[in-house]
């Protein structure tokens, strides 16, 4: 038999030479679609790291811890640092704001709400230029520059009815310190789903303030800086 022209021969077999380096090819095919498997099956047994998406924790879930003070008298001192500006209520609180003050130091104006009740109080503190009331959206009037709204959550509302219908005031009451620098006005709207809103009149624009929970009794110290 003749052979076909141009087509080489492995010698000693007949065969064309074409189809030993095809056939090598394969071999290296098959090698390599094993080695793809075996990596596969390295991946998928979890000791490869797996990409994670992270997500910015949301300041209204921060915990804030309080601060061991005896009584109010002590509040006169400075206090350090400062918490987050909103904060969730503890599960199962049931408070009341049972009183606002506000006194005068020397390069700092302190607001302190006192509350009655159980569990950790939430709050959210922030600066407007038309601050509302919640539930209606009514304008509250302040004096000053700049009001700061200081909402206070976990507010016991059945507590707060019931302080209504025993002819009570439903709003904590306000004292007012007369030599403020930095405070104007303090006036406590009424309380709406959980939450009882303070609107304090500031004498400047964006002060510096900090945040602060104090315990025995439980309150919420803002100090807002003079300038």
């Amino acid at each position: 038999m003749t052979s076909r022209p141009g087509l080489p021969r492995t010698p000693g077999t007949g065969v064309p030479a074409v189809s030993a380096v095809s056939a090598v090819s394969a071999a290296l095919a098959a090698v390599l679609v094993a080695g793809t498997a075996v990596l596969s099956a390295c991946s998928d047994d979890g000791d490869s790291p797996v990409p994670s998406t992270t997500h910015p924790a949301s300041a209204a879930t921060v915990s804030a811890p309080g601060a061991e003070l005896g009584t109010p008298e002590t509040e006169d001192g400075p206090l350090s640092g400062s918490q987050p500006v909103n904060v969730l209520p503890g599960d199962g609180t049931a408070l009341v704001a049972a009183q606002i003050r506000v006194g005068a130091h020397s390069t700092y104006d302190r607001v302190v709400v006192e509350f009655d009740g159980t569990g950790s109080p939430g709050w959210d503190v922030g600066l407007t230029d038309h601050p509302t009331a919640d539930g209606s959206g009514l304008p509250v009037d302040f004096s000053g520059r700049q009001a700061m709204t200081i909402d206070l959550r976990g507010i016991d509302m059945n507590a707060t009815a019931d302080r209504a219908a025993a002819g009570k005031d439903a709003t904590p009451p306000v004292k007012l310190a007369k030599d403020t620098g930095a405070i104007r006005s303090v006036k406590a709207a009424g309380a709406f789903e959980g939450q009882q809103r303070v609107v304090v009149g500031l004498a400047d624009r964006n002060p510096e303030f900090r945040v602060n929970l104090l315990s025995s009794p439980t309150r919420l110290v803002i100090d807002v800086m003079r300038r």
